[in-house]
């Protein structure tokens, strides 16, 4: 079992894996396999009317990381295939993850880059987390980074990007971006460095009416000490759509992660003008531990997203260790009432009894705000998961998980509560 994000949910899900055929394994090179069955007690999430269904599960996943110059690849994706047997939810096949490969094509001038995302994302977040309800998302990126090194301590970045946003029914979410910025780099010391940087940009949607044209300004601070890194970035962007007024907004990106004996705490923050159908995706490439909260109501519109997000790992003893975070986010849209609020903890514990034994519990409380929405839709969510883990061998595991979900509303008729039960095994291949 484990916690995944869909949408600005974070629901627990674990999926049977069996071996189904012969994979040829590579150095650094992971892959899963499998099979599973999955029990829901209200599989619709209704308040009245609930219905149970039992869906049978079939997953794969590669994750390949290596560093073999002049290529650098951190690779990780998955697809499951969820299939109901009654059809109270929505059969689904969801793709999840991302890629980045960097071609040192000459070295200290000039690096080739390809960034992929795919992922589900929840298309209203007003309704229940149903497959009926999320689309998949995808971004490409493909861009060059060239260097021109002023002095031994100065350099200027030329950075242009050509994207991709495309998603799976929301057509007029479809966009193309073409961007570049010139930075100035200067090393303070060997573990530090300031920077400031000039863009430009043009957004291109499949339906007309969306288009517009951006400029930005950052300022930047960056360190690397022994047990402590940290980043800071401040800037101003301004949009210029072809259809209604121009917008100005604030930029920030803030990373903090300190590693001390036994644990580790940080955090990230954002607050950037974009739009909503690429979100802040672009983020989890540049700061660690960061995890977007992107949604897609399929109607275009210029959105200044705000995120921040702190945790605390620890490592109680040699056979279990402790999780925490804390969390809020802000969509704040220019034109469409689709403006909301989110708060989260969650909390999640792991304990190892021996060689064959695993255990976890993890909760997580959230609350959303939907503060222009007409009738002012208010929602609370708990999730609590309890986990059981039996290693057969090295590859072979079996997995069982106890979950429930509920929602209290402020509207009539939109809470509901799930109970769910999940069987699975797991093989990897290695």
């Amino acid at each position: 079992m484990r916690i995944k994000k869909s949408g600005n949910r974070v629901v627990a899900f674990a999926v049977a894996v069996l071996p189904t055929g012969a994979v040829v394994a590579a150095p650094n090179i992971d892959v899963d396999v499998g099979v599973g069955a999955e029990y829901h007690s209200n599989a619709a999430r209704v308040s009245d009317n609930e219905q149970s269904d039992v869906a049978s599960v079939a997953r794969a996943a590669i994750a390949w990381r290596d560093a073999i110059e002049p290529l650098t690849a951190d690779v990780g994706y998955s697809i499951e295939h969820r299939d109901f047997v009654d059809d109270v939810d929505q059969d689904e096949t969801a793709v999840d993850g991302s890629a980045e490969l960097t071609w040192n094509a000459l070295p200290r001038l000039l690096n080739v880059l390809v960034q992929h995302q795919v992922s589900q994302s929840q298309t209203n977040l007003r309704t229940a987390d149903t497959a009926a309800n999320r689309e998949q998302r995808s971004v490409l990126t493909g861009g060059l980074d060239g260097f021109l090194h002023l002095s031994s301590v100065d350099s200027l970045v030329i950075r242009p990007r050509y994207s991709e946003v495309t998603f799976e029914e929301s057509e007029q979410s479809d966009s193309q971006r073409t961007s570049g910025d010139v930075a100035w780099r200067h090393a303070l010391d060997a573990l530090s460095a300031v920077n400031v940087s000039l863009g430009a940009g043009a957004v291109q949607f499949d339906e007309p009416g969306s288009d517009y044209d951006f400029g930005s300004f950052q300022v930047g601070y960056a360190a690397t000490l022994a047990r402590l890194t940290y980043s800071l970035d401040v800037g101003l962007t301004q949009i210029k759509r072809d259809v209604g007024e121009d917008v100005d907004g604030n930029t920030l990106h803030a990373a903090l992660s300190y590693r001390g004996d036994g644990f580790e705490v940080g955090g990230t923050a954002v607050n950037e003008l974009t739009d909503s159908s690429i979100g802040l995706s672009g983020n989890e490439f540049s700061l660690p531990d960061f995890s977007n909260n992107d949604s897609n109501f399929d109607e275009v519109d210029v959105v200044e997203r705000s995120q921040i997000d702190l945790f605390w790992r620890q490592q109680l003893n040699v056979a279990s260790s402790f999780q925490f975070g804390v969390g809020a986010s802000n969509d704040d849209y220019d034109t469409l009432p689709n403006d909301q609020e989110m708060a989260y903890a969650q909390v999640g514990y792991q304990y190892t009894a021996n060689v064959f034994w695993n255990f976890a519990a993890d909760a997580r409380y959230e609350k959303t705000d939907f503060v222009d929405d007409p009738i002012g839709r208010e929602y609370t969510d708990m999730t609590l998961t309890l986990t059981a883990q039996y290693h057969f061998s090295p590859e072979l595991d079996a997995q069982m998980s106890l979950s429930r979900e509920e929602r209290d509303a402020d509207t009539a008729g939109e809470e509901y509560d799930d109970n769910i039960a999940i069987l699975s095994v797991s093989y990897r291949f290695f």
